[in-house]
């Protein structure tokens, strides 16, 4: 994908820093014997900060308890402002959970691919295991280029009027992990997801699962991109409360070394976490990623196959926007395709891929003309943005539009 500072999380997009010094010496760093599986949370940016500390208050709850077994815990983590980063293992011994720096880097103005590689192959080289998740904590706008919600000083006037339409962002009391910290034209530490698959793919791991505690993320276009980067991928495809996933509920059920390891008891848990305390935005969705290439295959089959017209207007969407970007897969499939041969194929599939979903009926969206409570009246797991108007040519650039054209 031509994309060159987009997302998802994400920042979607999702944010980060450029090549820093670290403040330990190689020849100072464990050569500890690989630990059965190593967790990372890359919390990205500084505007959630609060929200991060919270985050990581929870972990340490759940730690407490008991629930990390063998596994090693790492957050990558800014703990004053976007000029700083550590890497902190959570450690436990004697019922208490404490923080261990392993490494300190000074962060630059702007992010590059390299960058972002550098800091993920730190995180494998300072806590070697034989299994690796990872949860992207932070900004995104799923697949959505980047340069025409964050460069907007080099903006066209018609990017800039998509920006101030869809992406302005309304006052609320009821914040969501939004995209995305710019802080001057020329300072920001946003990236893409085809940056983000590449770094990921540049420490030679294949994840076990990747969590997208951001908005937005439980989209074909971004998941497909991520693919090959982890066996399943968990978001939701709308926004995230600024409050993140429970981790004092989550955590116990994340520990790959722990006999406990559910991802769909994590799904369950961010669900009944969000209906209990707000009622709401408690959409999420489990995917199989070694099932999303037979999906895009049923995908191109329809687009290849006898199609009709509808109405865009009637379709499932995920966010406030008076012209949406984000519909729901299966309502927009359903509406487009006039075969039921390969609808009831597409059904088979997405029944695989996703493997499986909750949601509330209604979602908090803070874009729009303005914030508040939206319905949902089917929901499938999965978002995109093929009926959208917005981003056509660069829609077209990725690899979700590729391998179903």
């Amino acid at each position: 994908m031509n994309f060159r500072h987009l997302f998802i999380l994400l920042w979607a997009s999702i944010t980060l820093f450029a090549l820093p010094s670290c403040s330990k010496d190689d020849d100072t760093l464990p050569e500890d014997r690989p630990t059965p599986h190593t967790h990372i949370f890359y919390f990205t940016g500084s505007s959630l900060r609060l929200a991060f500390y919270n985050n990581i208050s929870d972990a340490k709850d759940a730690i407490r308890q008991g629930c990390k077994g063998d596994s090693r815990v790492i957050l990558f983590f800014q703990p004053t402002d976007r000029k700083m980063a550590n890497i902190i293992e959570l450690t436990y011994d004697n019922s208490l959970c404490e923080e261990e720096i392993l490494a300190t880097y000074q962060l630059p103005d702007e992010v590059t691919g390299d960058d972002l590689s550098y800091y993920f192959n730190e995180i494998i080289r300072l806590a070697p295991a034989e299994k690796y998740s990872l949860v992207m904590a932070g900004h995104s706008t799923a697949w959505v280029p980047l340069v025409e919600t964050f460069s907007l000083s080099a903006a066209t006037p018609q990017q800039r009027l998509i920006y101030e339409n869809l992406w302005k962002k309304n006052e609320s009391d009821n914040p969501t992990r939004y995209f995305g910290e710019t802080y001057s034209p020329s300072t920001s530490n946003a990236f893409d997801i085809t940056t983000l698959s590449e770094a990921l793919a540049s420490t030679g791991v294949k994840f076990e699962y990747i969590i997208f505690d951001a908005c937005f993320m439980g989209n074909v276009e971004a998941m497909y991109e991520m693919r090959d980067n982890a066996n399943y991928l968990i978001g939701s495809p709308c926004e995230i409360m600024s409050v993140g996933f429970p981790y004092n509920l989550c955590l116990p059920h994340m520990m790959i070394a722990n006999k406990e390891y559910s991802l769909q008891q994590v799904c369950e848990n961010f669900n009944t976490f969000y209906e209990s305390t707000k009622g709401y935005s408690g959409s999420v969705a489990l995917i199989d990623c070694a099932e999303l290439d037979e999906l895009a295959r049923c995908v191109k089959a329809i687009n290849n196959g006898t199609t009709q017209e509808y109405n865009a207007a009637d379709l499932q969407t995920f966010e406030g926007q008076r012209q949406h970007t984000f519909f729901d897969l299966a309502d927009y499939i359903e509406a487009y395709s006039a075969d039921e041969t390969l609808l009831a194929k597409f059904r088979t599939q997405l029944e695989r891929t996703v493997v499986c979903k909750y949601t509330l009926d209604r979602f908090w969206s803070n874009y729009g003309n303005n914030s508040g409570l939206y319905p949902i009246s089917t929901f499938c797991g999965l978002s995109t943005s093929a009926p959208s108007i917005h981003y056509r040519e660069d829609y077209a650039k990725t690899a979700w539009y590729k391998a179903t054209n």
